[in-house]
């Protein structure tokens, strides 16, 4: 370009459109990535509003683009291609801000709701450790109990038969260790009568 900017322009106009190009591409192939991904009804009605401001602003670019190519650095041509950036690219931000913001909505939703999981996951553990420790004490109260009533029997006939009552009856003997202490003292208990 001629006038008298040109000097600060050390490096030619085309770097500038090479640079435009790069940006669409990977705008481009960000956009189709997205776009394979799955979306909701309104996340693709957003998109497509995005799409048509992008589509919009472009064309408006483009125009700029094709007249400064041209050699056309006119007034009106550096006017329209300002105005474009602040209204079309204006409504492309906004689009895009829209859908950014659903997606937001979208993912905080996600979030409570996992949240709510867990911490439904952690009362029912919680639930689920207290019945075992419950059946464990449970448990263990019935073989105390058990045990003692057991020890009680054979304490009782141990007694009986130390006092001389070869005719106590002893509780049947079990098959455990208080079963067999019992057999023992039914062994002692008929070698002191014969």
């Amino acid at each position: 370009p001629a006038g008298h900017m040109a000097a600060a322009h050390d490096h030619p106009v085309t770097l500038h459109f090479d640079n435009v190009a790069r940006n669409r591409d990977q705008i481009k192939e960000v956009w189709d990535a997205y776009m394979a991904t799955y979306l909701t009804a309104d996340e693709k009605r957003l998109a497509d509003v995005y799409l048509d401001k992008r589509k919009a602003s472009s064309a408006k670019l483009n125009q700029a683009v094709e007249a400064i190519k041209a050699g056309n650095y006119s007034n009106e041509v550096q006017s329209a291609f300002l105005k474009a950036g602040r209204e079309e690219r204006k409504a492309v931000h906004e689009a895009l801000a829209d859908l950014l913001k659903l997606q937001l909505d979208v993912a905080h939703g996600e979030y409570d709701q996992a949240e709510q999981r867990y911490e439904r996951d952690n009362w029912i553990f919680a639930v689920l450790v207290l019945i075992g420790v419950v059946g464990v004490l449970g448990s263990a109260w019935l073989t105390i109990g058990r045990i003692k009533r057991s020890l009680a029997e054979a304490s009782a006939a141990a007694q009986a038969i130390a006092g001389g009552d070869l005719t106590y009856v002893l509780p049947e003997a079990g098959q455990d260790e208080l079963g067999q202490l019992i057999g023992q003292l039914a062994v002692m208990q008929r070698g002191l009568r014969e």
